[in-house]
């Protein structure tokens, strides 16, 4: 073997098994970086040295670290961001990484996670024309020029030739599909932060629901992307941060047009109903977007109204108290009757707000009689009666 052939078949294994590194789990590895999230310090197809953190002593604030994220194959994927900050929880160590060009955080990782710090970088716009310029040659030459002039003098070609083919094969199929030697500094799936639980309430009388979260290490910038999902509809509507915390109390609106389209799609689904006073329960869904300094919580919050038919109740000083319970208006057609001069005293349509109550203050004339109650309303499409007695 010639000394040249020899020098070509340790360049491509080297080059080889450090392009390997990451998958391998060598102490040095080369890596191509592939997104902008890194940008200006790095760009896609720069090629970046790592070296395991104990050559650099530990990985410390500032440093650019490759965090490899567990994969169900032998395939390795990696985000190559920067550490922002270090903790520990539960005597684990955590770190957090951030894009420059990136607004959020990175869930926190294990520091186990990060198996390189950059210690290099060949920008792209030497590895891209080195690239190009290697893979022609290779191809040119190996493929073409040296078979044809070793089958001209009738010898095999020499085991450089089969060195570069491999790193050829291994490059292309490494592009097309396995993603071994590539970085991903884009940001992964933003996934819940540490230690938060939440509660959540409805409250009917201010139409909102309130959201509680409780969190730790980490800092709470906002909340966004507020929507209530009902059967395939969507209503938009902006939250208020009551309370940063922790814990953190979140007020969201619901709109009147939610608690009519809610109303609308019991109604529809209804066929029959309970003997009075009837209670129907019905789902709908909201999902938020709350803004960590250290990730990014995007939650879906199940909720569920109970429709309940109005109560017609004795009131102080001879009145009548009619108690809406539903978020929405209920129309109805009243009747008072004194029963002791069998004589109607008051009739009328009538208007109940939602979650209010309405009081009809019984004439004069009929204090101190046995007054009925007779209503008649339209509760989730269908026509309702109530038959009841109250005192003057």
């Amino acid at each position: 073997m010639r000394t040249g052939d020899a020098v070509l078949i340790i360049v491509w294994t080297v080059l080889l098994v450090l392009f390997l590194g990451k998958t391998l789990g060598l102490p040095v590895g080369l890596m191509l970086v592939s997104g902008d999230s890194m940008k200006p310090t790095l760009n896609p197809y720069d090629l970046v040295v790592g070296v395991k953190p104990s050559f650099e002593g530990g990985v410390d604030v500032g440093d650019i670290v490759v965090v490899v994220i567990p994969r169900g194959d032998w395939r390795t994927t990696g985000i190559i961001h920067r550490v922002i900050s270090l903790f520990e929880d539960n005597g684990v160590s955590y770190v957090v990484t951030r894009g420059d060009n990136v607004r959020f955080s990175d869930p926190p990782e294990p520091v186990s996670r990060v198996r390189y710090i950059v210690v290099g970088r060949i920008p792209n716009y030497i590895t891209i024309p080195a690239i190009g310029f290697v893979l022609g040659f290779l191809v040119a030459y190996y493929a073409m020029y040296y078979p044809y002039k070793r089958w001209e003098t009738g010898i095999l070609p020499p085991p450089g030739s089969v060195a570069a083919v491999i790193l050829v094969v291994f490059a292309l199929f490494n592009a097309a599909y396995i993603g071994a030697v590539y970085v991903d500094n884009t940001p992964i799936r933003f996934t819940m932060p540490i230690s938060v639980s939440e509660s959540v309430a409805m409250d009917l009388y201010n139409s909102s629901v309130i959201v509680k979260l409780d969190y730790a290490n980490t800092s709470l910038l906002g909340v966004d992307n507020c929507v209530f999902l009902l059967s395939g509809l969507r209503f938009n509507v902006k939250a208020v941060l009551e309370d940063s915390g922790p814990p953190a109390v979140i007020r969201v609106p619901i709109p009147e047009e939610l608690w009519s389209a809610v109303w609308n799609y019991t109604s529809r689904n209804v066929y029959t109903l309970p003997s009075y006073p009837a209670g129907v329960e019905e789902d709908f869904t909201l999902r938020c977007k709350v803004e960590f300094r250290e990730g990014v919580l995007t939650d879906s919050f199940p909720l569920r109204v109970v429709w309940r038919e109005p109560l017609f109740l004795q009131g102080s000083n001879g009145t009548l108290v009619i108690v809406n319970r539903n978020p929405v208006p209920l129309n109805m057609h009243i009747y008072l009757l004194d029963v002791n001069l069998s004589k109607t005293i008051f009739m009328g349509n009538l208007t109940v707000d939602g979650s209010s109550n309405l009081t009809i203050r019984i004439p004069g004339m009929s204090r101190g009689h046995l007054v009925r109650v007779q209503a008649f309303y339209d509760f989730l499409g269908k026509q309702r009666f109530y038959g009841g007695c109250i005192h003057g």
